[in-house]
């Protein structure tokens, strides 16, 4: 009768013990994961760039990793492989913030979400954001409102490195749609100015008149 309460008692202890070993592994464990916290996403359409600010929990010279992808507006679901951005970083404050700023591809209208990680997260964090429509007129590269010789003149001067576009002149110049500035962009806008067409080949793949 002894020897059974005694196996009773040392089982308890025996479990007892294993409880408060587990217990003390998951609080190390614990204690050692890393989160992000406090991520944000924010585009500046002005320059076309992303900045990506956050922290991660176990502070300065731990690697945080970030992946830009498209998605598809309506399911959320990555569309394709390729990433618009992919960069690892070291933290450097104690607090372990980080900012990354990158620039977005030219006509890169729609939505992304930013995938970050990082040493010791076991949960990544997701960002979702977008990038809207330019408000462009088209071959109004000056930016006044207007669309007249002097917007040629500027798409010639680029054709031969005399200055050099931003982003929403590049998009305002391209009037004839094929991602690139040329002379033939200038020729089109003078024949708009003069009224032998009435859009541009980039606002409708219609015959614009005048021939080719």
């Amino acid at each position: 009768m002894m020897k059974g309460i005694f196996k009773k008692r040392t089982l308890k202890k025996i479990a007892g013990g294993i409880a408060i070993f587990i217990l003390i592994m998951a609080l190390s464990t614990s204690a050692l994961a890393a989160e992000i916290k406090d991520a944000a996403v924010t585009y500046d359409k002005s320059t076309n760039t992303v900045t990506v600010t956050g922290k991660i929990s176990t502070g300065a010279g731990k690697q945080v990793t970030l992946l830009c992808l498209p998605i598809d507006e309506e399911t959320g679901e990555v569309e394709g492989s390729d990433p618009i951005y992919i960069d690892q970083i070291t933290t450097k404050n104690a607090d372990g913030s980080f900012s990354v700023k990158f620039k977005m591809p030219d006509n890169a209208a729609g939505s992304y979400v930013v995938r970050i990680s990082g040493t010791g997260v076991s949960q990544r964090v997701s960002v979702i954001f977008s990038v809207d429509e330019p408000s462009v007129l088209y071959g109004d590269v000056n930016g006044d409102g207007e669309i007249a010789a002097g917007d040629a003149i500027l798409v010639l001067r680029n054709t031969v490195g005399l200055i050099t576009f931003t982003d929403a002149q590049k998009i305002a110049a391209d009037v004839n749609g094929d991602g690139e500035i040329a002379a033939g962009d200038a020729i089109l806008i003078l024949r708009y100015t003069v009224g032998l067409i009435d859009k541009f080949p980039v606002e409708s793949r219609a015959n614009y008149g005048g021939g080719n």
